[in-house]
């Protein structure tokens, strides 16, 4: 962030708004949501314009305590522990010179007057008893300029400016210095400040560091005069007011037992779960044994159970086929009976379509009912479906990501059950089934670790920190099962921890030959030439290559070597043409005549493509349907299925019911391409991009044709260049993408210890052993170092400064070097607290919650799916050789100019791509030809599909964060759908802190209006295909501050002409013009400067014209507005489970100040 100040616009309230932030203080103060509306019904006009006034003036004087309050009572360990989250979340020596009372501005030592405080008690009751009878509104203004501390309730004796040590006590400055400047006979024994326009004093303690230079300290003999007895004084109640000064609790404790709340709602009871029987169908049990017998894994059923039961960790290394993912949990099953008390084996796949695909097999299998039915000692449980039944269950199939949870979520006590060997309870314990938690699985397997994503490298590293841990009694027995030979890295890792030996157990698979071909095989068997790739070497190819991969490793860590991107899409017509070709072999063969073969296993069958993602599937599966089927054969001969995780489950069972009796998948044809998750520095957020695939994953892709028979692998690239191009391994996650997701994670970790510990301590009273103390806060560095591939620091550093922008951090503490951003401890805010159960990027995060706070959750969740896919949906006006016929553009600009936001929209007109975004949407979503409408509109229609997706993945998410409850959609998250000022909140919500302002055009200067952001004084423009780009180029001279915020910022390579060279230029993507209150309210972090709110020590609003208390209240009413907000993020968690009559109370609040918020921004113009 830069420190220097920017802008210069002024934030003025209207009367109109002014008054309505007053009113709604007010009554909440007085009445909670209820109002006051028969005590309003009673007064005259005249009379309420006195009490707004006589409330605004309170309004003033308690603002200014809590300045005071803050300023010097925030030590380093305490920054950012204002209400709500609102005070500064950096440490004193990382903010701006300009803007901090730290060391940095006044340097080592600092200059203070130091002035005698004299208080006489009688002169005292006496004036306090003549302030009571003649009220607030008593006495007239003084005329004559006073210094600070004439108006007190004592008197200013010997004065002396003296310079010292910033570090120097306030001990010492009592019985030291001060007894010595000040020449007193006794040493003074309370130091003070006090603030000008009449408030109290406010005593100091610690050290010198929080003071400015020439701020004047009060030292005096008299000790601090007692609090008012209850309804003495003007500020009598004021606690329960609006605003509140002091944070009485950890600002987290009220969200923390939301969500303890939610998950109570969500976990049946134990009591109310008996145990049934498990349904098992001998018959069926029976007739998949014989080909259970035939898996390799098989005959080392006796070594694996017995080396689990001996061994806290075994590693085991099975080959593809070998049968280890749903043989090996059954083998647990078996060997010995569970105990009651931690019945469960779960086991952790990386996707949800392997844990539902296995659950089912091992269902059959087993001969019991379906997954999640009823007597089914088999279930799953991936994001927003849940199949298991826990009174019969024992096999649960998770994902990763479900397992995360359970690690990072675990309930002290909630779900330990009995403890093992525990006669407790005796028998009638064993009739009811414990809740599914860490501490009542028996036996944890996680599958398929060689893919080293993000979510198992950090289950491992809290697995391996549980195993080490002298404090965690239990810890299930770990099975780690990898395809691949890298059981050694698993087995020392854990070694290192604690006492733990892990065993190793090797089983080879039984595949049949494979014969791969490549690219130039393809093309002579298909007899087709696939289209020219320029990534295929030759022809400058492997330049071009080269430079995409230097280009990626700059997005990600430096001097990490990263797969490189596949830019070219897939050609259909040639994989169409290699099928045709496969088919017309079996066809010429016998192969696919069931009459030849008289009903006899086929020695070849299915063909299983491996393509990148569900757009290459929708686009190839239509190609391979298209024009009469595969070679003209109709969908009877060839049935084309699709498989993803998206694709419906119904589908998805399809696909692994055999096509006829005892085939199975003989050809595999390898794209060699594969999605994976990157980060993209000019946007910084995550992004899926197409990358070529590595040797081990093409080897594991190659032995799905050798299961069962031997097959064919035909991959669509040149042997040489996978040679050349291609990683022998794929890169660990976590050492290519974003972290913040995984800081979020450690940051509620870290919460559930200080609940663990804060619990414990209070039980253990002063008797019980003495557990050692948490730091603070948590380091990042401290804990990802444990990880199998440990990422860097600069991608450590750069999450930790994002999540700080977002608001979802703030640091508690720095390390001996303040500038060494490792060292800092953080805490999370009530914000990052709910963000931390949003598996998803932190900004849009952060929108989607603005969204539901604001009442338009459909608009954010359109954004945000926007913001997540990699193109625009809207068509450029040309793209290549072609262009896009004018009058589609036009009809897309007169749908965007008069829909959602557009001129005369009922909501509120906003200018912004992001706004032209949910009217596209909105359109498109109302038609039924989708594709047409598309077309003639200039959109991309597989894009806005893309988005339809997304939406609906970000909105199951939310609502199993319980952000949401799925059955309020309608009603109270979409309540102001229609509102574009409201929907332009969400984006600064997640869009800040990317922020411009408008430099208008010079008479002398370059022609058009240019931005200018906070990081540089570099002007920029819109992108090309920005929809204001016009708007700005047309800007004139004079007007009002204008502000956006954007998505992301690029930079042009400049080109060279004859006789002219253009240098580069920066470019603005997805502009959105916002109001100044809007970014006042949802933007960064806010600081009163004289007569300015500076957001983020950076962009300035002037909001206080003189030192009158009308100017002050405008200041005060935009901090205070900005508090109601921020509380409202804390409470929303807390009104989904509250009780009827609370959550009534608690909605019509949220309501009344979102309608002050929209007051606010219409009233601007």
């Amino acid at each position: 962030m830069s420190s220097k100040i920017k802008g210069g616009g002024r934030a003025v309230l209207s009367q109109e708004s002014q008054r309505a932030i007053v009113d709604l203080l007010k009554s909440l103060e007085d009445n909670g949501a209820k109002g006051n509306a028969d005590g309003k019904a009673e007064l005259s006009e005249h009379q309420r314009k006195h009490q707004r006034k006589k409330f605004a003036k309170r309004l003033i004087e308690r603002h200014e305590r809590l300045q005071m309050r803050r300023k010097y009572r925030a030590a380093p360990s305490d920054i950012g522990s204002g209400p709500g989250g609102a005070a500064d979340r950096r440490p004193a020596s990382a903010r701006s010179p300009a803007m901090s009372p730290s060391p940095v501005r006044g340097g080592l030592n600092v200059r203070v007057e130091l002035a005698e405080a004299i208080f006489d008690k009688k002169k005292s009751d006496k004036k306090s008893k003549e302030k009571k009878k003649k009220g607030d509104g008593g006495g007239k203004k003084a005329t004559k300029k006073k210094r600070p501390g004439d108006e007190r309730d004592f008197a200013v004796g010997a004065r002396k400016v003296v310079v010292l040590p910033r570090a120097t006590t306030i001990v010492d400055l009592l019985r030291k210095v001060a007894k010595s400047k000040l020449k007193l006979k006794k040493a003074p024994i309370r130091a003070f400040v006090a603030a000008e326009g009449g408030s109290e004093p406010f005593d100091l303690d610690g050290d010198l560091s929080p003071l400015a230079d020439g701020t004047v300290v009060y030292v005096t003999i008299s000790p601090p005069p007692s609090p008012p007895e209850e309804g003495e004084g003007d500020d009598a109640g004021d606690d329960d007011g609006a605003v509140v000064e002091d944070p009485v609790v950890d600002p987290l404790e009220s969200v923390k037992r939301a969500y303890r709340n939610q998950e109570s709602h969500r976990r049946p009871s134990s009591r109310a779960m008996k145990r049934i029987a498990e349904v098992v169908d001998e018959r069926k049990r029976s007739s998949l044994a014989a080909a259970r017998s035939r898996l390799p894994m098989t005959s080392f059923r006796g070594k694996i159970a017995s080396v689990v039961r001996d061994h806290k960790v075994t590693v085991l290394s099975g080959a593809t086929g070998s049968g280890k993912s749903t043989q090996v949990p059954q083998f647990l099953l078996e060997s010995e009976p569970l105990d009651p008390a931690r019945p469960y084996i779960v086991v952790a796949q990386p996707r949800r379509v392997a844990a539902i695909s296995l659950a089912g097999r091992v269902a059959e299998e087993r001969g019991c009912p379906s997954p999640g039915e009823r007597g089914s000692s088999v279930g799953y449980i991936v994001r927003s479906d849940r199949r298991a039944d826990l009174r019969s269950c024992r096999i649960i199939y998770v994902t990763i990501g479900i397992l995360l949870r359970m690690l990072v979520n675990r309930e002290s006590g909630g779900g330990k059950g009995r403890p093992s060997g525990s006669t407790e309870g005796g028998d009638e314990d064993d009739d009811f089934v414990p809740p599914l938690s860490i501490d009542s699985i028996s036996h944890l397997v996680i599958d398929e670790t060689h893919e080293r994503d993000v979510n198992t490298d950090f289950s491992l590293a809290l697995l391996r920190g549980m195993l080490s841990s002298s404090t965690r009694p239990y810890v299930p027995r770990l099975v780690l099962m990898s395809a691949t030979a890298s059981i050694d890295l698993f087995a020392s890792y854990f070694r290192t921890s604690g006492n733990v030996e892990p065993a190793t157990i090797e089983v080879p698979g039984k595949t049949f030959p494979v014969d791969v071909r490549w690219l130039g095989e393809c093309e002579k068997f298909s007899m087709k030439r696939m289209k020219k790739r320029s990534g295929y070497g030759g022809g400058g190819g492997g330049e071009a290559l080269k430079s995409d991969n230097e280009r990626s490793n700059a997005d990600t860590n430096k001097g990490i070597n990263l797969s490189p991107r596949s830019t070219e899409s897939i050609d259909d017509e040639f994989v169409r043409s290699l099928v045709a070709s496969i088919v017309r072999e079996q066809v010429s063969e016998g192969l696919l005549d069931d009459a030849a073969t008289d009903g006899e296993r086929r020695s070849t069958g299915a063909v299983l493509v491996f393509l990148p993602g569900m757009r290459e599937i929708d686009s190839l599966a239509r190609c391979l349907s298209d024009r009469g089927g595969i070679d003209g054969r109709g969908s009877d001969v060839c049935k084309v299925m699709k498989l993803h995780s998206t694709t419906p489950k119904a589908e998805q069972r399809r696909v692994f019911v055999p096509a006829t009796r005892g085939t199975d998948i003989s050809h595999v044809i390898d794209t060699c391409r594969v999605k994976e998750s990157r980060y993209n520095s000019s946007t910084r957020i995550k992004e899926l991009v197409t990358v070529w695939t590595s040797h081990a994953s093409m080897k594991q892709r190659a032995g799905r044709a050798g299961r069962t028979s031997s097959g064919v692998c035909w991959r669509l690239c040149p042997e040489d260049f996978a040679e050349n191009h291609l990683l022998a391994h794929t890169v660990p996650e976590m050492a290519r993408t974003p972290l913040d997701e995984l800081i979020l994670q450690i940051g509620l970790l870290y919460e559930q210890r200080r609940d663990e510990c804060n619990n414990n301590s209070r039980s253990d009273g002063d008797g019980g052993e003495k557990r050692p103390e948490l730091p603070p806060g948590f380091r990042p560095i401290k804990f990802l170092s444990s990880t199998l591939t440990p990422p860097s620091e600069r991608s450590l550093v750069q999450a930790s400064d994002h999540l700080l922008e977002v608001e979802a951090l703030r640091v508690v503490q720095c390390g001996p070097s303040p500038g060494d951003k490792l060292e800092w401890q953080y805490r999370l805010t009530p914000l990052g607290y709910h963000l931390s159960r949003l598996p998803m990027d932190a900004k849009v995060g952060k929108m989607l919650i603005v969204g539901c706070l604001l009442g338009c959750l459909d608009n954010a969740l359109t954004i945000a799916a926007a913001l997540s896919c990699s193109k625009s949906c809207f068509l450029p006006a040309f793209s290549g050789n072609k262009s896009i016929d004018s009058d589609f553009v036009d009809a897309r600009d007169s749908l965007i100019e008069n829909g959602f936001g557009g001129k005369d929209w009922p909501g509120g007109t906003v200018k912004g791509d992001l706004i032209a975004v949910v009217a596209a949407y909105r359109a498109w979503k109302t038609e039924r030809n989708k594709g047409k409408f598309s077309r003639c509109h200039a959109l991309n229609n597989t894009v806005l599909h893309d988005m339809d997706t997304l939406r609906r993945q970000f909105y199951d998410l939310l609502v199993d964060a319980g952000l949401v409850s799925s059955s309020s959609d309608s009603d109270d998250c979409n309540i102001a759908k229609e509102d574009a000022l409201l929907t332009s909140c969400c984006i600064v919500g997640g869009l800040y802190p990317n922020v411009c302002t408008l430099i208008r055009p010079g008479e002398r200067g370059p022609k058009g209006g240019r931005f200018l952001t906070n990081e540089s004084n570099v002007a920029c423009r819109p992108s090309s295909n920005s929809f204001q780009r016009q708007r700005v180029q047309n800007a004139s001279t004079k007007g009002p501050d204008v502000y956006a915020v954007y998505f992301s910022k690029h930079r042009s390579l400049g080109t060279v002409s004859p006789g002219q060279k253009r240098p580069p230029e920066t470019f603005l993507s997805e502009v959105n013009f916002v109001s100044k209150f809007a970014l006042l309210l949802f933007g960064g972090e806010l600081e009163l400067v004289k007569n300015a709110i500076i957001v983020d020590e950076w962009l300035k609003f002037k909001v206080v014209d003189s030192e009158d208390q009308t100017d002050k209240l405008n200041a005060v009413l935009i901090l205070t507005l900005r508090e109601l907000l921020d509380r409202v993020i804390v409470e929303h968690v807390v009104e989904t489970f509250s009780p009827p009559d609370e959550k009534t109370i608690m909605i019509e609040r949220h309501r009344r100040i979102i309608a002050v918020v929209r007051k606010v921004l219409s009233d601007e113009g």
